[in-house]
């Protein structure tokens, strides 16, 4: 996406990808026929007004995807050990706070108090909403811790787990997660849930074709294993095979510490990388994918969050 805005703005943008496919997350593959996501298998803030869909339309491929919405009533469905009750996260801020009502009757308040404050807090980040503002202002919100924030909402312990139920979205940790990741994420979901089909992958390719036509290049299968600097400034990128690549401007997208071990340059100096090289490295995930045979299982346009104990963020230290 980046590399499409650059180049819609007069720069010469040329992307050089390690892998074979482009797009990092938004990957697929295929097995026997049927198309898996790598990753991204749904996206939030696609729906018409939204932050994302006035980036895809500027980008010139919003027209161009094939969008399949998710349950308006439910597009997330948190559930918990061994109950049987599936608690919705709904589309739109008046109904996800009529679809959890039944479940939490006496929190009308609450919820309506939880929408406001993921949507102030949005308001406080210019970017998430497309705004040319100061950005100092997200200092006001950048503090606010997301365990205790939701604590403050409500005093209910079920609907605090239901509301931060599907925080693997973002590797939620209680007490260290900021408020912000959490509502950022969650803002976008309330507002439109889709999934691309045949997958996300769809995404990639068509930006990949704007920017040709802009004039830009992409280069996979390029791993880059050096990025040269001179007087001060990165001049050229590297490859395994030994080509450089030359440029004014280099934009990187692998973890920084990464980024420090194929940097040749004495401007970054030891103490800084070794502090990158110690940071702690958050949680990873396993994904199983399975096919099932059709009619079997009837279709459910929704994704099932399933907590394994009653407390939703204890995921971050499950034991397999």
């Amino acid at each position: 996406m980046s590399a499409v805005l650059l180049a819609k703005e007069g720069m010469k943008v040329c992307v050089l990808e390690r892998d074979k496919q482009i797009g990092g997350c938004l990957q697929t593959f295929s097995f026997e026929k049927r198309v898996f996501d790598s990753s991204v298998h749904y996206i939030g803030g696609l729906g018409e007004g939204h932050s994302l869909w006035h980036i895809f339309k500027y980008a010139g491929i919003m027209n161009k995807l094939s969008l399949a919405k998710y349950d308006p009533n439910g597009y997330d469905r948190i559930v918990f050990a061994n109950e049987t009750t599936a608690y919705p996260h709904a589309n739109g801020s008046e109904n996800f706070v009529e679809q959890l009502l039944p479940y939490f009757p006496k929190e009308k308040a609450a919820l309506n108090n939880y929408i406001s404050t993921l949507q102030d807090v949005a308001d406080h980040f210019p970017l998430y909403r497309l705004k040319k503002r100061d950005i100092a202002g997200k200092a006001a919100v950048s503090k606010m811790e997301v365990v205790q924030t939701i604590k403050n909402i409500t005093q209910d312990v079920k609907l605090q787990n239901v509301l931060a139920g599907n925080n693997i979205l973002y590797a939620g940790m209680g007490g260290r997660t900021p408020f912000y990741v959490h509502a950022l994420v969650q803002e976008s979901y309330i507002h439109s849930a889709h999934k691309v089909l045949p997958g996300s992958s769809s995404i990639s390719k068509y930006l990949w074709q704007e920017l040709e036509k802009y004039g830009g290049e992409i280069f996979r299968n390029t791993e880059i294993n050096k990025l040269v600097e001179e007087n001060g400034l990165i001049t050229y990128a590297e490859s395994t095979a030994g080509q450089r690549y030359y440029a004014k401007n280099f934009i990187s997208n692998i973890h920084p510490k990464k980024i420090f071990e194929i940097t040749d340059s004495s401007v970054l100096r030891p103490i800084y990388r070794k502090r990158i090289s110690g940071l702690e490295q958050t949680i990873s995930s396993f994904m199983l994918n399975i096919a099932i045979k059709p009619t079997t299982v009837p279709m459910r346009h929704s994704n099932l969050y399933w907590n394994a104990a009653g407390n939703a963020w204890a995921a971050i230290s499950y034991d397999l």
